[in-house]
């Protein structure tokens, strides 16, 4: 077992001055490569990290019950071979490198750093059939429920990992788990699309704009906010109504208000860019707008874009008393998703903030965090 108790002498501050730079270059590429293809992303990250840390292959362990029996069960694993990470085969990590029972009673976050000469006979023969000569696990918690671990090993060298880095191979693990986690969580969203046969696809869509229905939406904000409560997952929601419709409908026939409605559908879907984002009409001249793994600043980019585009579509509308063109007020919310929440929260806060929009005379976006429910 380890500990970081220990005062630092100035190699071990470099050390950690290295460690430290390797997760910033880390979280550089999730930030900027976040919509990848994952493996991409997951290459991009690793590298640093497992350069740092002397390490040739990283493994991702999910917990899960393997004949009756808990056990660390691979997802992911990838060897560093130059400039090259390659996917390798499944494994099932000895039940006795790391006790989930006991972490799962306790709640320790106890790393455990293995060498060959410290390994039970169990895990000899798993380290010799890998080829390991030592290896770290992290154990991985996510709300309090223990998620699995992350494994960083060393098929060159047999010796200790720098225990004066620990918090630092534990931030490392984090950051890629998250990557893991959200990699996860964008398949079965776009699964809830890609597995509806063509019938069941005119159930969810809207007949006058072509875009998603009230119903996808209510359904699909449910379980959009299922897979982000298991992340702890950020979510924000707009709701978007055209200012002064009925007025438009009154103006120009209810014709011109259909093709009025297509146009925002059509607007708004040109600017929703992440393939795990939705726009949905939810009913009338409303529409809503899904955004997981977005904070509030880029839901308000996103918003502003609407904005600006609605308005170079310059469609005339003189009744309109922001504008003598067709404009828009958006209402916004954004929290981190829990599983005490449901979609009437982030819609109830979002409804709030539009109607305050329009409230303060239209064509502007008001935003607000989700409130806590008590």
């Amino acid at each position: 077992m380890l500990n970081s108790t220990k005062k630092l002498t100035l190699e071990e501050h470099e050390r950690r001055a290295v460690m430290v730079d390797a997760l910033n270059k880390s979280l550089e590429m999730l930030t900027y490569h976040y919509d990848e293809a994952f493996d991409d992303v997951m290459k991009l990250c690793l590298k640093p990290i497992a350069e740092a840390m002397s390490v040739d292959c990283v493994v991702f362990c999910r917990n899960m019950t393997i004949d009756g029996e808990n056990a660390l069960s691979q997802l992911y694993r990838w060897i560093l071979r130059g400039d090259v990470l390659t996917d390798q085969s499944r494994y099932i990590l000895p039940r006795d490198c790391i006790s989930t029972d006991r972490l799962r009673t306790t709640m320790q976050d106890i790393c455990v750093d293995k060498q060959l000469g410290n390994m039970s006979a169990e895990e000899i023969v798993f380290a010799n059939q890998f080829g390991i000569k030592s290896f770290l696990i992290v154990p991985i918690f996510t709300q309090g429920i223990f998620w699995g671990a992350v494994i960083f090993e060393d098929h060159l060298h047999e010796r200790h990992f720098d225990e004066t880095c620990l918090d630092l191979y534990r931030s490392a693990a984090h950051v890629c788990v998250n990557a893991v986690m959200h990699n996860e969580a964008r398949q079965e969203i776009q699964i809830l699309e890609t597995g509806i046969d063509s019938a069941i696809c005119k159930v969810y869509s809207d007949p006058l704009t072509g875009i998603k229905n009230r119903r996808f939406f209510d359904e699909n904000l449910k379980r959009v906010i299922n897979t982000l409560s298991r992340i702890g997952g950020t979510l924000s929601l707009l709701m978007i109504d055209i200012d002064c419709f009925k007025k438009y409908n009154d103006t120009y026939g209810h014709i011109e208000g259909d093709a009025c409605l297509k146009i925002i559908a059509d607007t708004l879907t040109k600017n929703v860019l992440r393939p795990n984002d939705f726009v949905a009409r939810y009913g009338g001249e409303e529409f809503a707008v899904v955004l997981p793994n977005t904070d509030k600043n880029g839901a308000r980019g996103v918003a502003d874009r609407f904005q600006a585009s609605i308005r170079t579509c310059g469609i005339p509308h003189r009744k309109n008393r922001a504008a003598n063109y067709v404009t828009v007020s958006i209402g916004g919310t954004t929290g981190t998703v829990d599983r005490t929440q449901n979609g009437a929260d982030y819609v109830r806060q979002a409804d709030e903030m539009l109607y305050l929009s329009k409230q303060n005379g239209g064509n502007r976006v008001s935003f607000a965090p989700l409130k806590k429910v008590e």
